[in-house]
């Protein structure tokens, strides 16, 4: 046997006594199990994808869905997508779909400019709407630069990452938003007046306001969407939509389908639906005040409750509180986006301009509504600054993160405010160091771009 016949056996010799050796030691035994571990959990979750998927190709036979709606969210919270027919959609559902995301402000520049949206199984819902006898479903998506790569300007995807964070620290963020708006029609001369003049929870309403609510329940249920009630506001006109309290993303992505069918069905009514914050001078504007509070997942109670407080608030709420007042400056970039925004937030309109909170105290910025000893579940805080058009998914997102950041530090609660703050002096605000939230979308953003914890959502 030549010299390189030689070396080639014993080192083949070598590697087999190796690898055969490792076998019978306690480290291989270990490498051995850990590697078919992997491959077991590998196997495992592609066989739940595959049983998700099958599942929900059942679930659109048997629906007999025709097309679906494949939707996702801007950076300034527009809705846009695409249609397919059903044949088409089942590989967009499995692998997305690209789109030219320079084209759609926030997102990407034109020398990289393919993005990729992938739909969320979860959120598939009924549309409001058939077509020829058949359903047309809709499904949100996450915004991605690659299959495992979501895109940092995806609201969608800057929720959820918070919503994670919060789920690794044992809670689950719960919501419920109130959605005001007005409804327009166009008067003899072509200009856009209130539709009706109905006062605070009149119940005496117009055939064609009573009609449109008719048919704007029916288009929600269609959508799965559990509103709890609708009823008239203040000025002339208004009107308010509440959802039930659950999951932020869920409740984000209800927000966006109850304006857009509020839209819809008031313009088949011949109606305009408006969710601007001020669209008549002199009168009442339109919020979105945001119930929220902490689900306790290990101990499966609400994070909120505390049956020894006063006021039945938890030290994980007033912590939570803390947070979002300490860091409501640069929220009010999200909750209040648009320059009509901050012709509400001014004194006399019942709008929150004080930094404060309070029970029952509907001139604070934070109020905790009235709460039964007997009833935990409902015990809750209400943000009462935010506006209707804002992007929920941000909005949410901020609010989770800056109520985190007062637990993760111990932030302390300052007293309740229970006088209506609208009547104090500022002498008075200044006792209590109550200041004024920003007066203008540019004071707004420069607040947030100081915000070393927030700005991230739009950088």
């Amino acid at each position: 046997m030549n010299k390189r016949l030689l070396s080639l056996y014993m080192l083949i010799s070598l590697s087999a006594h190796a690898n055969f050796t490792d076998i019978f030691t306690k480290e291989g035994r270990q490498k051995r199990k850990y590697n078919k571990q992997i491959e077991q959990a590998q196997q495992e979750q592609e066989t739940k994808i595959l049983s998700k998927f099958d599942q929900f190709e059942k679930m659109i036979r048997e629906k007999d869905i025709a097309y679906i709606d494949f939707i996702f969210v801007s950076k300034d919270g527009e809705l846009k997508g695409l249609t397919q027919p059903i044949k088409h959609a089942f590989k967009t559902i499995q692998n997305g779909a690209f789109f030219d995301g320079s084209s759609i402000p926030g997102f990407t520049s034109i020398d990289n400019s393919d993005l990729l949206f992938c739909p969320d199984l979860k959120s598939f819902r009924l549309a409001p709407y058939t077509h020829n006898d058949k359903n047309i479903g809709q499904m949100f998506c996450f915004v991605h630069e690659s299959l495992s790569n979501p895109h940092p300007s995806d609201p969608r995807s800057i929720l959820k990452n918070v919503l994670n964070r919060a789920h690794k620290m044992g809670y689950e963020f719960l919501v419920g938003p109130e959605i005001e708006f007005f409804l327009f029609e166009k008067d003899a001369g072509d200009q856009y007046i209130p539709v009706d003049t109905q006062k605070y929870f009149d119940h005496k309403q117009p055939p064609c306001i009573r009609n449109l609510k008719l048919d704007l329940f029916d288009r929600l249920a269609m959508q799965n969407i559990d509103y709890e009630k609708m009823h008239c506001e203040v000025a002339k006109g208004q009107h308010e939509i509440s959802v039930k309290y659950g999951d932020a993303l869920v409740i984000a992505d209800e927000i966006m389908l109850i304006r857009e069918t509020i839209e819809n069905t008031a313009e088949d009514h011949n109606m305009i639906a408006s969710f601007l914050a001020k669209p008549i001078d002199g009168e009442n504007g339109s919020g979105m005040h945001v119930h929220f509070s902490l689900y306790d997942t290990k101990n499966d109670t609400n994070a909120f409750y505390d049956d020894k407080d006063e006021l039945y608030l938890s030290e994980t709420a007033k912590k939570f509180i803390a947070g979002v007042l300490h860091h409501i400056d640069a929220i009010t970039a999200f909750a209040n986006s648009h320059e009509n925004s901050y012709k509400r937030l001014v004194p006399g309109y019942e709008a929150p301009i004080y930094p404060c909170w309070g029970a029952r105290n509907r001139s604070a910025l934070i109020r905790i509504p009235f709460i039964q000893k007997d009833t935990p579940k409902a015990t809750r805080a209400e943000l009462r600054s935010p506006d209707s058009l804002c992007n929920p998914y941000l909005l949410f997102a901020a609010m989770l993160e800056a109520g985190l950041d007062g637990i993760e530090n111990n932030l302390e609660l300052v007293d309740p405010v229970e006088e209506n703050v609208y009547r104090m002096t500022t002498e008075e605000r200044k006792a209590r160091n109550i200041n004024t939230l920003p007066t203008s979308l540019d004071e707004a953003l420069r607040a947030l771009g100081m915000n070393k914890m927030l700005r991230k959502f739009i950088q």
